[in-house]
């Protein structure tokens, strides 16, 4: 699924119509492929969405409204609202997802001449250079962080446990862009200010977009990454875990030593998660080899898996408790002093919080024992993943 909005609060020739007539260009070039003879493995669908100004109401009402159809069927959703700069491509998205989004970046040419006279002849090797990579186990890999809110991918990953990509081409030092929903958001900006050379960034972008969807509608097997998700649970989000409760127990270490206990189990579970991966992602590259006896049965069996890996990872419960019906995302959710940005396990660390703030001992100890049963969660959703990924194939 590839997506934009079509709102703009004033003329919109940035926000979103830069991205707008990018998605017009994309379909209309699968269009004419397709009239030549080709034809996709799996559905393209196109996604224009209304209302994305008002609170991202089109693409939540739509993905509320078929969620069943989508949880089903439903590969991965790619957003472009806006391009606002010629810099450097960035990308948020999430682990899985890694690998695909930078092979791709690999193949399409730099739009910019005075990155190519620089050496970075592709849009990859820019991005590296302006976001470079924050992850020691994936140094040629750029930053990424995870998707927040803002924009219509946002239903998809924390409603449905779909994954996504929201990308955009932007100068590396702002977050924004100084003319961000003003009345100066006109064509002049695109064409004579920022994209000047017959709009090579709008057409890189549109190379970019247009392949990451061939490359998941065209591969035999989704090219999903599981252990890049297990690898990253295992160094990054369950050892920050540790540490806070670490320091917990330090203090209190009666009130902490539920969660304690529940930490070296949830340790455990993250890394026979990555053991199953590991061994899971060897199985997948097998079948990427050319002349590799395989049947359709079989690919359909690993694709079933790789597709509803990200699913293991919606609670439901989360969101009745928080009485936000959107936040069902155990790993990624929105920060709550700001939607544009995205938290990882915010009903772990929240407790965490809530711990170090707590008056009395009592208190503490209340929280306490909701600290672990926080991690608990977290632990069903890594032992539904693990499930869902070692059975023989």
């Amino acid at each position: 699924m590839l997506g934009n909005h079509f709102d703009a609060w004033v003329y919109g020739a940035i926000d979103p119509n830069s991205g707008t007539s990018i998605l017009a260009e994309v379909g209309r070039a699968f269009a004419s492929t397709v009239a030549t003879g080709w034809k996709p493995k799996r559905t393209l669908m196109f996604c224009a969405w209304d209302a994305e100004e008002n609170g991202l109401i089109g693409s939540t009402e739509f993905v509320q409204e078929f969620a069943e159809v989508l949880k089903d069927r439903a590969i991965i959703y790619i957003n472009v609202d806006l391009i606002s700069s010629n810099q450097s491509l960035d990308v948020r998205t999430t682990p899985t997802v890694y690998q695909s989004v930078v092979e791709v970046a690999k193949l399409v040419a730099n739009p910019m001449e005075s990155e190519q006279k620089a050496g970075r002849k592709s849009v990859y090797d820019t991005w590296l250079k302006y976001f470079p990579s924050d992850t020691k186990w994936l140094p040629d890999y750029p930053k990424m962080i995870v998707p927040g809110g803002g924009s219509d991918h946002m239903s998809f990953l924390n409603f449905l446990g779909i994954p996504v990509v929201d990308m955009t081409y932007r100068n590396a030092s702002w977050n924004s862009y100084p003319l961000y929903h003003s009345m100066y958001e006109v064509p002049y900006v695109n064409e004579h200010i920022f994209d000047v050379d017959n709009l090579a960034v709008h057409k890189a972008m549109a190379q970019y977009w247009a392949e990451l969807a061939r490359h998941y509608a065209d591969a035999p097997v989704i090219p999903l990454n599981a252990s890049t998700l297990a690898r990253k649970l295992v160094e990054v989000y369950v050892s920050d875990i540790k540490v806070e409760v670490e320091g917990l127990k330090g203090k209190y270490p009666k009130e902490a030593e539920d969660a304690r206990q529940q930490v070296s189990k949830l340790i455990k579970n993250a890394q026979d998660f990555l053991n199953v991966t590991q061994e899971f992602d060897a199985n997948v590259a097998l079948f990427k080899i050319p002349g590799f006896l395989k049947d359709d049965r079989t690919v359909g069996r690993l694709n079933r898996r790789l597709q509803k890996l990200e699913q293991c990872f919606i609670n439901p419960s989360l969101g009745l408790a928080a009485h936000n019906p959107e936040k069902r995302h155990v790993l990624y959710s929105l920060s709550g002093d700001d939607s544009y940005e995205a938290r990882v396990m915010a009903n772990v660390f929240d407790q965490v919080s809530a711990f170090k703030n707590a008056k009395t001992t009592e208190e503490r100890a209340k929280i306490g024992r909701q600290l672990a049963y926080q991690i608990t969660v977290v632990q069903y959703s890594i032992q539904c993943a693990t499930k869902l990924l070692q059975t023989k194939i």
